[in-house]
């Protein structure tokens, strides 16, 4: 899928400039650091976003024009 914004950088309809989103995927992590900041552990969920929750929010990061995409995981410090 191609940008339709010219500009490298994505706009919020704030005006916040955004160049990255940020996903989370889980909130299962099989350790406990006390400095989490997901607040993420054993007991952690999955969340409840399915495929196309996750499709949708990637879609509008591009409508905005965000430029990159950093999957997160909570177990990979």
């Amino acid at each position: 899928m191609s940008n339709p914004h010219p500009d490298p950088v994505g706009t919020s309809h704030s005006g916040m400039i955004i160049s990255t989103l940020e996903l989370e995927l889980t909130g299962r992590c099989a350790l406990q650091c006390v400095h989490c900041y997901a607040d993420s552990g054993p007991a952690g969920t999955p969340g409840t976003m399915i495929n196309d929750d996750w499709i949708s929010v990637i879609d509008q990061g591009v409508a905005l024009g965000i430029p990159q995409i950093q999957f997160n995981d909570p177990g990979s410090p």
